[in-house]
């Protein structure tokens, strides 16, 4: 209760600066609080937030667009939970708005409501053109991800949950893996070539940095968001992270990585102390007598957005630690590797 005041002026003056922290707190907070007085600050701090800062929900939505992969991975993990193996014990209500919550997701785009409108005119197009590359059917305000997932696999989940969830009641969890695994393999191969934004969310065409100071910082001076590159840098890592550009009003493009699917709270309380470490090598004679001699730890920002997203600010000139490792082998060693079942990624 004290901190209340404290916390509604940030929120006033620096709402961009409190938005993230208090979106992954507020994510915990909804629901442990009970103290109603608590409880009804903790929600007029949200209703201000949404107030300041319009557009932050929607820029959260458009980068989970862009990892469609790991959206799906995560509903059919909660679906599994909830999908228990004696049928008589399951919740059919939650299973059924979990089935919702699925097709709102991934078979439609809740930030670009006019996708669906034309989806019988990319179908008939994709039809009468099926040597056109897909991107060329597109038009500027349709994103294809979600339309091609649901062509693909519409039928196939209907066949298995029922059109309205009625046959959630009968359904093996081993039967729903099997072919919850399928469809996974069919949204991974619908993603893989996918290299322009729009093809995940139209938000970054049609809509337009924090300084880490130690002092009050002048609003005017913070650098604002103009618009996106169209290109994507897709990683072929684990999790196939996703590179995008922001352009700023200040003429320069800032990099980030779209990490999905991961809490990156503990990534940024490390980069946190690699910056009080810098500090005191700052500080000390023997570590910064020279620039010869200067040491520090190279940081870059990493921004957490909820527990299952984040951006991280991206490095050039820097290469990953599995290839390094990888060339420190020579082939024959890395064929003992292989053929003992140790996969390159866990090198």
């Amino acid at each position: 209760l004290k901190l209340y005041s404290v916390i509604e002026q940030i929120v006033k003056l620096y709402s961009q600066s409190i938005v993230y922290p208090y979106k992954l707190s507020y994510e915990t907070l909804q629901y442990s609080i009970q103290d109603p007085i608590l409880k009804q600050n903790l929600e007029l701090i949200q209703q201000e937030l949404n107030h300041y800062t319009p557009l932050v929900n929607e820029f959260i939505e458009a980068l989970n667009q862009l990892n469609s992969q790991q959206q799906f991975d995560t509903w059919s993990k909660e679906l599994f939970h909830l999908l228990t193996s004696d049928s008589n014990t399951r919740d059919i209500n939650k299973l059924q708005e979990h089935l919702i919550k699925f097709k709102q997701i991934l078979f439609s785009d809740i930030i670009n409501l006019d996708e669906t409108n034309d989806e019988q005119l990319i179908l008939s197009n994709t039809q009468d053109n099926n040597d056109i590359d897909d991107n060329t059917l597109l038009k500027p305000k349709i994103t294809s991800i979600r339309i091609l997932f649901k062509n693909a696999v519409k039928k196939e989940f209907n066949d298995l949950f029922g059109k309205n969830g009625e046959l959630l009641s009968t359904i093996s969890l081993s039967d729903t893996r099997l072919i919850l695994g399928n469809i996974s393999l069919k949204l991974k191969n619908i993603i893989q070539d996918k290299t322009n934004i729009n093809n995940y969310s139209t938000w970054f065409s049609s809509t337009f940095r924090q300084q880490n100071l130690k002092k009050k910082s002048l609003i005017e001076h913070h650098i604002k968001i103009v618009g996106f590159d169209e290109k994507l840098l897709v990683l072929h890592s684990l999790r196939l992270p996703k590179r995008i550009t922001i352009r700023e009003h200040d003429e320069n493009d800032y990099r980030f990585l779209i990490k999905a699917g991961k809490d990156i709270r503990q990534d940024q309380r490390i980069e946190v102390l690699f910056s009080i470490m810098n500090d005191l090598y700052d500080n000390d004679p023997n570590c910064n007598q020279s620039n010869s001699a200067h040491i520090a730890v190279r940081t870059y920002k990493v921004i957490p957005m909820s527990s299952k997203l984040g951006i991280i600010e991206w490095l050039d000139n820097t290469r990953p630690l599995k290839d390094l490792i990888e060339e420190s082998y020579d082939n024959n060693e890395l064929n003992i590797i292989t053929s003992q079942g140790q996969h390159s990624r866990k090198f």
